[in-house]
């Protein structure tokens, strides 16, 4: 907002061109006066002096400001001629006479032109230096133009004789004529490029958005929902109109508490809520800079009761707890897209009862081994459910301490239907090239019937499946590139690419603007394919399943990620995937020894 000053400045030892009767502007950060007798600036000088006080002034603050700066050019002007404490002197006395400080409505009823040629001395240094490609009298023009229509508007809002602006009444809402105009025009435009689409055949949804977008930003009802299904049936993809107040394809939309926005508004605005697994917008959850993520409650880190990962690790911990700060990964490792990578196991599984989650933990925690797992609480298992989180590791140390594993009968993951088991690969394991592979290996339809007998679950069959690990679009996984750049961003995918941070997703071919790249990331591509189970040769085989699918997808072409090629690798390694092979029947089964018995797991019964 504007304030005003009004000054005389009057002193013998000052020229001519500076004596006179001064108006002063300033917006708070720049400030320029005007000589309104003279026509000049020749105190203020030809630009518009910044005021380095602070982004935001309070008007007792601005005053003395303004007062304090004006006292030091007439200091500067009568130095010349006085000696500096007789300057300093005249100056105070004239600086204290500044009247002020106004608002608009008081400089119009003073001088319409001063008020021109003040603004135009207080914009015209920026104004300039924004338009420094522009040859100096086309800027000043550009500028007087300005100052010119700024005057204008100015006028008719204070001005009482101002007759009313001419509306136009339009899907009911009122529009300026210039808006209007805009409408009609944009409307013309998006007609003529759909009957092009019509008679070509080519229906660019991207440019359809683009053309509708500058009437859906005037007015969100200019676009109905009708319109966009016809647009459908015509050939172009989904349009949806996002609660943001966009509009975008449908397969570029999120779920954020489940309102649908499009991807700049979630890359700008939506945040990942750790306790509740969900994407809030960054207004309604609370940021804790104890661990730099979002919760759905207000950080209460200073308080040793509420701190989740001050708990000792043989506690059930929070949701968001780091296992790193408990546990070492395996550093005999080094993660590479050539060689070994570790891995992270998340197994979801409940207690029997919710009185006996405490035990349980301890039973777990002792028999996997406290150096190698921490027990975590989730929001989305049942009463009696928790999380068994494994540092990262290699294959061999998952699969020996799983196997070793002595499960109690009480213990139920398969039949809680809620319970999933996760494996996070380092992403480090990955080129662009493998993992585009790895995803077309994954979600390929004609892959689903093998895969799904593994993992318990898949999305083309089990509506659970849906909602925790859906698949990617076919017609996004023709080929490793296509498969990466048309990559979903919710986390909710049978292979999920959301933990990494700006840097990884650049390195492996992946659009990050379509991530949330806020928060901690821990770089890891995980796989969410798997139903949770406590039967051992299931659990064994899945955790070997992902280790091998990375290392197929290296050898393999991307024209030949079918079942078929998969188990032909899978027969001549199946030393190193021993369970994974076994349960795929790539080689011959032992003998089973009569004099042991049968043993069936409780949580388990049909394979």
């Amino acid at each position: 907002m504007l304030k005003f000053y009004a000054l005389r400045v009057q002193h013998d030892l000052l020229s001519s061109t500076v004596n006179g009767r001064y108006f002063i502007v300033t917006d708070g950060r720049w400030i320029a006066g005007y000589n309104e007798e003279r026509y000049t600036s020749s105190l203020f000088g030809t630009g518009a002096a910044c005021i380095n006080v602070g982004d935001s002034l309070s008007p007792t603050d601005l005053d003395v400001w303004v007062k304090a700066h004006v006292q030091t050019l007439l200091t500067d002007a009568l130095c010349n001629n006085q000696v500096l404490y007789a300057a300093r002197r005249d100056a105070a006395e004239m600086a204290e006479t500044i009247d002020g400080s106004h608002d608009v409505d008081w400089f119009l009823q003073t001088d319409h032109h001063a008020l021109s040629r003040v603004v135009h001395a207080l914009w015209r240094r920026l104004w300039i230096e924004d338009t420094g490609y522009q040859s100096r009298n086309r800027r000043e023009e550009r500028v007087i133009t300005l100052v010119d229509n700024f005057m204008a508007r100015t006028r008719r809002a204070y001005s009482t004789e101002a007759p009313p602006a001419l509306m136009a009444h339009y899907k009911g809402d009122d529009f300026s004529q210039r808006t209007y105009r805009a409408i009609r025009t944009g409307r013309k435009f998006v007609s003529a490029f759909v009957r092009d689409s019509i008679i070509s055949q080519d229906f660019d949804t991207n440019d359809l958005i683009y053309k509708l977008r500058s009437l859906f930003n005037i007015r969100s009802h200019l676009v109905s929902t009708k319109a966009l299904a016809r647009y459908e049936e015509l050939g172009f993809g989904e349009i949806v109109k996002c609660e943001c107040g966009h509009l975008e394809e449908q397969s570029d939309t999120h779920t954020v508490r489940n309102d649908t926005w499009c991807s700049n508004c979630f890359n700008e605005d939506a945040v990942h809520v750790e306790d509740v697994d969900e994407y809030w917008s960054r207004d309604d959850a609370y940021y804790h800079e104890s661990d730099d993520l979002y919760y759905s409650y207000e950080d209460r880190s200073n308080d040793d009761d509420d701190d989740e990962d001050d708990g000792e690790p043989h506690d059930l911990m929070g949701y968001s707890t780091n296992v790193l700060r408990h546990i070492e990964a395996d550093k005999s490792i080094q993660s590479s897209k050539f060689g070994n990578f570790t891995m992270g196991v998340e197994l979801e599984m409940c207690a029997g009862s919710r009185s006996s989650v405490d035990d349980a933990v301890a039973d777990v925690r002792t028999r996997l081994g406290e150096d190698y797992i921490i027990c975590k609480s989730d929001g989305s298992l049942p009463s009696d459910g928790f999380e068994i989180v494994t540092a990262p590791r290699g294959l061999d140390e998952h699969i020996r301490r799983f196997k070793a594993w002595d499960v109690r009968p009480t213990y139920r993951a398969w039949n809680a239907k809620q319970c999933g088991l996760h494996v996070h690969v380092d992403s480090r394991a990955f080129t662009p090239m493998t993992l585009g592979k790895f995803l077309m290996f994954i979600n390929a339809d004609c892959n689903a019937d093998f895969i799904r007998s593994l993992a318990g679950r898949h999305p083309k069959m089990d509506d659970q499946a849906r909602s925790y690990c859906a698949a990617e679009d076919q017609d996004v996984i023709t080929d490793p590139l296509k498969a990466v750049k048309g990559k979903g961003a919710n986390r909710y995918r049978m292979v999920n690419v959301t933990n990494m941070d700006q840097g990884e997703l650049t390195r492996l071919g992946l659009n990050w603007r379509r991530y949330d790249t806020s928060g901690r990331k821990f770089n890891t591509v995980e796989l969410r394919i798997f139903r949770a189970s406590l039967k051992k040769e299931r659990l064994l085989a899945q955790i070997e399943f992902a280790h091998a699918a990375v290392m197929f997808v290296r050898a393999a072409s991307y024209r030949d990620l079918t079942e078929g090629s998969f188990k032909g690798w899978l027969a001549k390694s199946h030393v190193l995937y021993p369970h994974l092979a076994a349960w795929y029947e790539v080689v011959p089964k032992k003998k089973a020894n009569p004099n042991v018995a049968a043993v069936v797991a409780a949580d388990e019964t049909v394979a």
